[in-house]
């Protein structure tokens, strides 16, 4: 009876470590991100938003690192824009790029600020995501939900459930999340109508 009760404080107590992510996200500093982030969420999101970010695909690590440069400065120099609007992008070499990180509000959704974006690099309107990086998005969800940052109940929504004039994250992509493993809630369109 004892050597079960040493067991169950032995699995209580690494329950509660949390989930490492150190080994499949690549941190602001080392791509290299200008803008500092705001830690400003103070509670797990509740949704999770996957966006495309409508450029070209990236396939090794110093093109995916050039693109999530590239998509900063996009932000801040033509968008005018602190910092990036997602929380995390994901490259085709299967790397997760820390974006505004799990602390921060982010623009990625105007109307759903305290909840969690995430960008594929590439555009999937004519083409799915590889495996690699549909791996690391489940691989970052599953991080999030043991570390406290995404609600276990949460939903999933592509761009395009919350506003009306976009495809984002693009036909292929939208369409497989909804492959996912059922774990990984989906949710629906948030917008009645995209009528005018």
């Amino acid at each position: 009876m004892h050597f079960i009760q040493i067991l169950l404080l032995l699995a209580l107590a690494a329950a509660s470590t949390g989930y490492d992510c150190n080994d499949f996200i690549i941190p602001r500093e080392e791509w290299g991100a200008v803008a500092p982030r705001k830690d400003d969420i103070k509670s797990s999101a509740g949704r999770v938003f996957v966006h495309h970010t409508n450029t070209r695909e990236c396939i090794t690590d110093d093109e995916c690192m050039s693109s999530v440069k590239e998509f900063e400065a996009f932000h801040r120099e033509i968008l005018g824009d602190e910092d990036l609007d997602v929380h995390f992008l994901i490259g085709g070499n299967g790397l997760i790029y820390e974006g505004l990180g799990w602390d921060a509000q982010g623009l990625h959704t105007p109307e759903f600020p305290n909840d969690f974006g995430v960008a594929f690099i590439g555009t999937f309107n004519d083409s799915p995501a590889n495996e690699l990086m549909m791996n690391a998005f489940e691989d970052l969800i599953e991080c999030g939900i043991e570390n406290g940052k995404i609600d276990v109940f949460h939903s999933l929504y592509g761009h395009k459930d919350a506003r009306c004039s976009t495809m984002c994250p693009g036909a292929h992509l939208y369409n497989q999340l909804k492959q996912l493993k059922p774990s990984f809630h989906r949710g629906g369109k948030l917008i009645k109508s995209c009528d005018l």
